[in-house]
């Protein structure tokens, strides 16, 4: 494990989050460029796209499905309902709003007229509902977890997302933040 990653496992996720929002800013350029100018750069859409993929929706949200929800279901909390439940429905939007963006993106790339208004759009939900979706994460879910593990619970969790982590190639989150730092500082976004 990186010295520098943080060992509590609701840390974790929060300097998870730090990068996904990071990728958000970056996106959000993209979008700004698009809109103002009617030009995207498809390299760098298609890099975040994969980021967006690989980090956020398989790795992070991953995660915390099948990792935190359940232990904070031991606790008693239904992962159906309440605080679980809109979390779970909200990382099934964020998969839709995700494949929407990258389709229109593929489309776009192969010269469909119609394909960048599509693009746009998505990107915009997209950004909208993961923006919100982590700020209730902070917000709600997270101070709530953080007063129901138990120092053992928290040991156990964390060791499990290091198991995760090692099922990926090595160093992905690290190449993530670092790209995702490099692309904020080229597309002048507040990273």
């Amino acid at each position: 494990m990186n010295a520098t990653r943080p060992s509590d496992p609701i840390e974790v996720l929060r300097a998870e989050h730090r990068v996904l929002s990071t990728l958000l800013d970056c996106l959000h350029a993209l979008v700004r460029e698009l809109r103002e100018h009617r030009r995207l750069e498809f390299a760098t859409a298609s890099e975040l796209v994969e980021m967006f993929e690989d980090f956020g929706e398989r790795l992070h949200h991953g995660k915390e499905e099948r990792l935190l929800f359940g232990v904070v279901a031991a606790y008693g909390l239904p992962r159906e309902a309440g605080a679980l439940g809109v979390m779970a429905e909200e990382h099934d939007l964020s998969r839709l709003a995700f494949a929407r963006m990258r389709d229109a993106l593929g489309a776009a790339s192969s010269g469909a007229p119609r394909a960048l208004p599509a693009f746009e759009r998505a990107a915009e939900d997209y950004l909208a509902l993961l923006r919100n979706h982590l700020a209730k994460e902070e917000r709600v879910v997270f101070p709530l977890v953080d007063t129901l593990l138990t120092d053992d619970t928290r040991t156990k969790l964390r060791a499990a997302m290091e198991r995760v982590d090692a099922l990926l190639p090595l160093g992905l989150s690290e190449r993530v933040e670092r790209r995702a730092d490099a692309l904020a500082l080229r597309l002048h976004a507040p990273a």
